[in-house]
């Protein structure tokens, strides 16, 4: 978050327009700094020195005129008590003043944040296109300058899954470390990791290109059900049938599994969950498991396997469990 977006969110605060997600970014990054905590509490005194800052206009010279009207007459006033350090002058909060009115400027200038980052929780962003992203947990999002203007252009870290609008004159473009996937509309996941990119589609057509590469090898066209594999390791771009449609639980929070071998469920748990899920009778491998659950939170999914095959869930040890018993059904 830049200290520009800092500024805009503290004013959206104190306006009460903030949403809850932008109050919760809010809160964490004054908590990250002392210097982030004193800019914020300079800005809110400031602001409570105006009765009348409600009505902020976005006119810059009228809003500081308003402002060294009201220090000019608070100044002749009893001074305002907010556990202001002596150093805090009138002149300074005049200078909050007028960041914040830059601030406010940029924001609705803009219509929307430019930059989005989660830690441990989801976040459903609806981009000035038109187009929806469910950001994954510890991702980030930032949109290119001129978006929606001059491109479509946006930089993903960590995983999301996209549903773009379709606009045949303005491709989408996503950037990651070393991956290009551009499509003109279309619904599919983007999920980086520091050995690879991981794009499956769910509908439409996709292009997965090495970032800077030129040579025809360097790209892939995806369409439905397929997913292309950017290892980075081997800087190869492979292109393989999607063999789940659970790869975007995190953003469905659905499981499906349809007449699927327990043993393949087994593979597919430790690739979605980084979870080792062991099975205490090898007959059970074979097993053909039919389940959906509405929580995709692993300890939920495990327990749906476990009494679909009347087995015990044991835990091992951290992310890694045991099938006691069982039988097919």
């Amino acid at each position: 978050m830049t200290n520009d977006e800092f500024i805009a969110l503290i004013y959206r605060s104190l306006k009460s327009e903030i949403t809850l997600p932008e109050q919760t970014a809010l809160n964490a990054y004054t908590d990250l700094s002392q210097e982030n905590a004193l800019l914020r509490m300079e800005i809110e005194d400031a602001w409570f020195l105006s009765n009348d800052m409600n009505n902020i206009s976005v006119d810059t010279a009228q809003d500081l005129k308003k402002v060294k009207q009201k220090i000019s007459v608070t100044s002749a006033q009893q001074p305002i008590e907010r556990n202001l350090k002596p150093t805090f002058s009138f002149l300074r909060i005049a200078a909050m003043f007028i960041v914040l009115v830059g601030a406010s400027l940029w924001w609705y200038g803009n219509n929307e944040v430019s930059q989005w980052s989660t830690t441990d929780a989801i976040l459903a962003v609806t981009l000035a296109d038109g187009s929806n992203v469910n950001l994954n947990k510890n991702s980030s999002l930032a949109l290119s300058k001129g978006f929606n203007k001059n491109n479509r252009n946006v930089i993903l870290k960590g995983e999301a899954f996209f549903d773009v609008k379709s606009d045949k004159t303005s491709p989408f473009e996503i950037s990651t470390e070393r991956t290009t996937i551009t499509v003109l509309g279309t619904k599919f996941n983007v999920k980086e990791t520091p050995t690879s990119c991981q794009v499956a589609v769910v509908s439409g057509k996709v292009k997965v290109s090495k970032s800077n590469a030129t040579d025809p090898d360097s790209k892939l066209i995806l369409v439905e059900d397929q997913i292309g594999i950017h290892d980075y390791a081997t800087s190869n771009l492979n292109l393989k049938k999607l063999e789940t449609q659970n790869f975007n639980n995190w953003s469905t929070n659905k499981i499906v599994f349809r007449s699927k071998p327990l043993g393949e469920i087994v593979e597919e748990i430790k690739i979605l969950y980084n979870v080792e899920l062991q099975i205490e009778k090898a007959n059970l491998a074979a097993c053909k498991v039919s389940m959906i659950s509405n929580n995709s939170q692993i300890e939920a999914v495990l327990e749906k396997i476990s009494l679909s095959l009347e087995a015990n869930l044991v835990p091992i040890e951290n992310n890694v469990y045991l099938l006691k018993n069982g039988v097919c059904q």
